[in-house]
């Protein structure tokens, strides 16, 4: 499974869930977003202290 990783509206990077898995200091978190993201193929979260959010959105392997 491919993940986009979208700040607000601007894009940062692909990874995967083992890649989120790894580089999430709460892992928990991160079990709760790939949950998500199996489930509905999308998942946001806010920024803290801001009215930004990040979004997860699974895409197509290429």
């Amino acid at each position: 499974m491919k993940i986009a990783i979208y700040f607000g509206k601007r894009f940062e990077k692909y990874t995967t869930p083992e890649e989120m898995l790894e580089g999430f200091h709460d892992k928990e978190k991160a079990k709760i977003i790939i949950s998500d993201l199996k489930r509905t193929g999308a998942c946001a979260r806010p920024i803290k202290g801001s009215i930004e959010a990040v979004y997860y959105k699974v895409v197509p392997e290429s």
